[in-house]
């Protein structure tokens, strides 16, 4: 049996102009800064609390997920909820 032919392969890599632009791509949006007091509709009522941080950053404010502590939580709920932005309103 002939012995195997050894070749060489030069791989080089390439980064096309859009691949790198998605990966610097910077989150450009503002995010509801913690302390804030905000409220939000929940089955008819109104909660209120202030937010204490970020869940889950999303792609935008609105799918972006932050932890609220509540002000006026009954006992059996927990005292800090995680909303969306887009449920939250500030005041």
């Amino acid at each position: 049996m002939p012995p195997a032919k050894k070749t060489t392969k030069k791989t080089t890599k390439k980064t096309t102009k859009k691949a790198t632009k998605k990966k610097t791509k910077k989150k450009t949006f503002a995010t509801i800064p913690s302390g804030t007091e905000v409220h939000w509709a929940y089955r008819g009522a109104i909660g209120h609390g202030t937010v204490v941080g970020i869940a889950t950053r999303g792609t935008t404010n609105a799918t972006t997920r932050y932890k609220v502590r509540q002000h006026d939580h009954h006992p059996g709920e927990k005292p800090v909820l995680i909303h969306t932005g887009a449920a939250l309103k500030r005041g």
